[in-house]
């Protein structure tokens, strides 16, 4: 790469330079550097400030000899563009490192389950001006995804039928990375992670219990967690706290580590959900049941328990609402009135985002919150019979700002994407 042209070229300067006699003059050595970042696609210039030609290199490859380059960034990737002009007396270079960005580095994903005639699921992706579009050049490996998660520089979905039971997609470019067929786990629902180690929640109706998926193998395999036969189909049925991991089974939390499951707490009514708060503690939700309304129980990090916060009457909170958190903030649906819930541990207060009704959703399949901007994101279908698409954003209070309809079939769930996590 152009760290050999570099260094043969700075090698031969040496050279010339130990070769002369000590009456000549050494050509005095200019080396300009720098670092930039470009968005896929976006081009830049490069120029000299004496707007004299020079040859140009990308890499160990020759390009253009002229006064100015053109570079466009049409994949991502760490690009080293560098020009070279010598003279009598200078030996003048620039070095530029470019990172150019992928096509999809910084914006929203959304995941859909199927498509139109029914076959492989689709992304649609929506981008920094608020565009939504397919993603026409991505090949869907899989259908029936049900779920997506993020870890770093990858992207996973979630699909209950083979041959491809989690899809892992570089983040930026959405190229398939690697594909994981071999699970004995007949229906993965949800996936999160502990440590490098995938944590797998099965919907079937007669296994309801977790997996471990190994990214490495990319195969899915038995937990061996037999007491645990009550697990929800949903993102926060498991949850990372310190060297330990929380695994949710009907009324019981248990608490995982060194390859054992001991009971943690248990409650009156299901668990709904185990949620981060944001100084690396935990809040575990429960269902309201008969006069025993639901709850955030709060723990800190040493699971030492902080405080019981206890939802309003009207709030039942049921574990298939699937209650997920982002950065001190709680989203739920209230499934038995489909109202959508917003609760703030900050500033402790409930907000209602209304009915998916009041977007035109007739069935809501997901709401979360853009951890990068504190918008709102819901996702359902606009009717049964089609499953169409619909996508509505809200800002920080549940106000809306924009409604997308028409954006594919069946949508299930959404990524977040930022250039900060590449």
């Amino acid at each position: 790469m152009i760290k050999k042209n570099w260094c043969l070229w700075a090698l031969s300067t040496l050279l010339f330079v130990g070769c002369s006699d000590d009456d000549k003059i050494h050509p005095k050595v200019n080396v300009t550097e720098k670092h930039l970042t470009l968005d896929f696609n976006a081009s830049t210039a490069f120029e000299s400030e004496d707007k004299l030609n020079r040859k140009w290199y990308v890499g160990d490859s020759f390009v253009a000899e002229s006064a100015q380059y053109i570079f466009k960034g049409e994949k991502a990737g760490n690009y080293v563009i560098s020009s070279v002009r010598k003279t009598n007396h200078v030996a003048d270079s620039l070095v530029y490192h470019v990172r150019v960005y992928g096509k999809f580095a910084e914006g929203v994903l959304l995941i859909n389950s199927s498509s139109k005639d029914n076959s492989n699921g689709e992304i649609f992706f929506i981008n920094q001006n608020d565009e939504i579009s397919l993603v026409e050049d991505f090949k869907a490996t899989s259908e029936g995804w049900v779920s997506a998660n993020s870890a770093k520089k990858e992207v996973y979905l979630v699909a209950q039928k083979s041959p491809n039971y989690i899809t892992v997609l570089d983040r930026e470019t959405l190229n398939v990375k690697r594909l994981t067929t071999t699970s004995t786990a007949k229906n993965p629902s949800y996936l999160n992670f502990y440590n490098e180690q995938g944590v797998v929640a099965n919907g079937s109706r007669k296994d309801r219990s977790f997996y471990f998926w190994n990214p490495t193998q990319n195969e899915i395999t038995s937990a061996g967690l037999k007491d645990l036969t009550d697990v929800p189909a949903i993102q926060s049925a498991s949850l990372q706290v310190g060297e330990s991991l929380l695994l949710v089974s009907g009324n019981h939390v248990y608490q995982y580590k060194n390859n054992k499951a001991t009971l943690f707490y248990s409650a009156k009514a299901y668990v709904s959900g185990i949620l981060p708060d944001t100084k690396g503690g935990f809040y575990i939700a429960t269902q309201k049941k008969d006069e025993e309304n639901a709850q955030f129980i709060h723990y800190d990090a040493q699971f030492k328990k902080i405080e019981t916060i206890t939802l309003p009457d009207s709030y039942k909170l049921q574990r298939n609402g699937n209650i997920q958190a982002v950065k001190g903030n709680f989203y739920w649906q209230e499934t038995s009135s489909g109202e959508l819930m917003k609760y703030d541990t900050e500033k402790n207060q409930f907000i209602s985002l209304d009915n998916g009704y009041t977007y035109g959703i007739q069935l809501t399949t997901v709401v979360k919150e853009n951890p990068f901007t504190g918008e709102i994101f819901i996702a359902g279908f606009s009717d049964f019979i089609t499953s169409k698409g619909i996508v509505v954003k809200l800002n920080a209070n549940g106000e809306l700002l924009k409604i997308y309809k028409d954006v594919g079939y069946a949508p299930v769930d959404f990524i977040f994407n930022d250039k900060s996590l590449l």
